[in-house]
């Protein structure tokens, strides 16, 4: 009798227990992503001086165009920034000197395009991005 008990309650155990949710480095390396090192020079450091901040811009994997753009952060205004890691993207994500507001077409502005795969020093002063 004991037995059915304990198995009646790991059953009923077994039926509520719930999967823990991922944690939010699971989540993030689910997504396409680009690894963004921003300098102070307009050569990725070759000069010697320090890199300024790095950043993770987000593949958008819902939409494309002038609807997914986003700001980098205010305080971001570094001349150059090396693409470290772009093998996670599926698509293209163009980045622009200007901020979001003042874009009208995914042609505004000057813009560089970082694809799948390359990596490499761009010497751009970014502002804003968006998945195309």
């Amino acid at each position: 009798m004991q037995f059915a008990t304990l198995a009646t309650f790991l059953a009923s155990m077994a039926l509520t227990a719930t999967a823990a949710p991922a944690n939010s480095i699971e989540v993030r390396q689910e997504i396409p992503h680009v690894r963004a090192t921003f300098y102070r020079d307009t050569g990725c450091g070759r000069d010697g001086s320090s890199y300024g901040d790095d950043y993770d811009p987000l593949q958008n994997t819902t939409a494309t165009g002038l609807s997914t753009c986003m700001n980098l952060p205010s305080s971001f205004n570094f001349p150059s920034t090396y693409f470290n890691e772009t093998g996670s993207l599926t698509r293209t994500i163009r980045f622009y000197d200007l901020p979001c507001s003042q874009l009208t077409t995914v042609d505004s502005g000057h813009h560089i395009d970082i694809t799948p795969g390359s990596v490499g020093c761009q010497t751009l002063t970014l502002k804003s991005y968006v998945t195309l």
